[in-house]
């Protein structure tokens, strides 16, 4: 009889302490009965809906806004790690790592050129070169090799030269010019002057835009010929040439 009003009164007690809502512990220990995540504890408001869960791999839910009081969110086993942290004193939000976005473009955001870090590739040669064929070739030294590391991307490319036909021939001149990517023919540009013997010098530029779709080395060259499809027009000169390429990533 003794123990039985020992149980009712410890009871009642506990009744007492759940409906003032106090409860004190140093360690509360849940132990699920999966390691693989497929069971949680949760916690859920009056209506069954889960507002926030952790599963037996420790993945952590939650149905509403998460505020973090402290500076730091570490990613790893350590606080040596990756981290995302609060810098107050300058309002802004820092990453120790690079930041990656694989998918859709900063908004509203102004890119100071410090801060901006680009793949390219530059090359520069003062010399002569001459080709009397219409087929194309690699135009000499005008060429390099982009490590695209994150596709798709878009390669930027640019060249610029001074072209003329050997003048002694006293013919039209006519010198054409584009950009190969990795084996594909991009832009084009023409020389081209409707008088004989024309003994001018003409500046030749060109620029392209080209997306590729995979990751990896990708040649970047000039190539040129002298005259067209039909027929070779004579001695092409190119010299004080310089291209340049780089790329960025593209959604």
């Amino acid at each position: 009889m003794k123990k039985a009003i020992f149980v009712l009164l410890l009871l009642a007690g506990l009744q007492l302490l759940v409906r003032a809502q106090l409860a004190f512990a140093e360690d509360v220990k849940v132990k699920l009965t999966t390691d693989d995540g497929s069971t949680s504890f949760q916690v859920r408001d009056k209506n069954e809906v889960v507002v926030s869960s952790i599963t037996s791999v420790g993945d952590a839910a939650f149905g509403g806004d998460v505020r973090v009081k402290g500076n730091d969110i570490f990613f790893g086993t350590s606080q040596t790690d990756r981290k995302i942290y609060d810098d107050s004193s300058n309002y802004a939000t820092r990453f120790s790592s690079n930041v990656y976005i694989e998918q859709g473009a900063l908004r509203n955001r102004t890119v100071k050129n410090e801060d901006l870090v680009i793949t390219s590739t530059f090359t520069l040669d003062t010399g002569n070169v001459t080709t009397n064929s219409n087929a194309w070739s690699d135009m000499p030294n005008m060429r390099g090799t982009l490590n695209i590391t994150a596709a798709p991307a878009t390669i930027f490319l640019y060249f610029n030269g001074t072209v003329f036909r050997t003048i002694s021939e006293n013919q039209y001149p006519k010198v054409a010019v584009r950009f190969n990517v990795d084996g594909t023919s991009v832009g084009y540009g023409e020389f081209m002057a409707e008088q004989n013997g024309f003994p001018g010098k003409c500046p030749l530029g060109m620029n392209a835009a080209y997306t590729v779709s995979t990751t990896g080395s990708k040649v970047v060259k000039v190539e040129w010929r002298s005259g067209d499809d039909g027929a070779a027009y004579g001695t092409a000169n190119a010299y004080d040439r310089h291209f340049s390429a780089f790329w960025f990533g593209a959604p």
